[in-house]
């Protein structure tokens, strides 16, 4: 990924953004912001008005229905009126007297943003955005005011020709989680990068000496035949002793004396010398 347009969300207006919006102003693909939202859990959402356009839905919960529905009575309501389960996502009961429908879910009506499950997370990436179909639930979004975790299913089929608009959401915090598992990213690349680097020249680094102190002991192995009955500090021993000959600028050889035998240790059973 190339380097992106802002690195945090200061710039930003606005609590939530349409993702073509998003990705323009962050400087990226559509698609990078999906991997990530199917990769690393950045959500993403879609909007619905609780208006003469929408359907009925269902909300299924994972705990104690009596225990969830007193409890909402003392959640916050958003500027309608209607039940906040978090920051961002509303329902709105219409009758308190017909409250569970046929699965045994709360019948509700919805507004703000829900966001999408990871399911429909990969089937945007694997359609490049476009996906031949909707989601089968939505998720609380934001900051959720509720314990337990909450399902929603929408009645698609309770209207003729009914169209779900397929825009997709982010918020102001999603996109700087973004932003900063990006550069999480980046920095993690440049840290690898960096290490291979190091440990390349490191390798260089030793590898000549290596090659030096290895032709010098195969030369006095030619010179001594009796060498190859030694030990490795035993030729380790004489190497040293006829240091200057090879080495005559320093006197000695470009490896410590410990280095020369654990090289001597690892590389006698694989070397032979004729």
């Amino acid at each position: 990924m190339n380097v992106l347009k802002i690195n945090n969300t200061d710039s930003l207006l606005r609590d939530y953004y349409q993702l073509d919006e998003a990705s323009e102003k962050i400087g990226c693909n559509e698609k990078d912001i999906l991997w990530f939202a199917r990769e690393r859990g950045v959500e993403l959402c879609m909007e619905f008005h609780d208006d003469e356009y929408d359907v009925s839905c269902g909300l299924k919960i994972d705990g104690q229905m009596d225990e969830f529905l007193s409890n909402l009575k003392f959640l916050p309501r958003d500027r309608n009126g209607n039940i906040m389960l978090s920051d961002l996502s509303s329902i709105r009961i219409p009758d308190e007297n017909n409250l569970i429908d046929k699965n045994g879910f709360i019948r509700c009506f919805i507004s703000g943003l829900w966001a999408v499950d990871y399911e429909y997370k990969d089937l945007l990436v694997k359609h490049e955005g476009q996906p031949d179909s909707w989601p089968l639930h939505f998720l609380v979004a934001g900051t959720p005011n509720i314990n337990c975790k909450a399902m929603l299913f929408v009645n698609y089929d309770e209207k003729e020709n009914y169209y779900l608009l397929e825009v997709l959401w982010i918020t102001k915090a999603q996109i700087q989680k973004f932003l900063d598992l990006v550069s999480c990213e980046q920095q993690r690349v440049k840290n690898t990068n960096k290490y291979k680097s190091q440990s390349e020249a490191q390798k260089q680094k030793h590898a000549v000496p290596r090659a030096e102190i290895l032709m010098a002991i195969i030369s006095l192995y030619h010179r001594d035949m009796r060498l190859r009955r030694e030990s490795p500090a035993a030729i380790a021993d004489y190497l040293f002793q006829h240091a200057s000959e090879f080495w005559p600028k320093t006197g000695e050889p470009p490896l410590s004396y410990d280095t020369v035998v654990s090289l001597l240790r690892s590389c006698m059973k694989s070397i032979k010398f004729n």
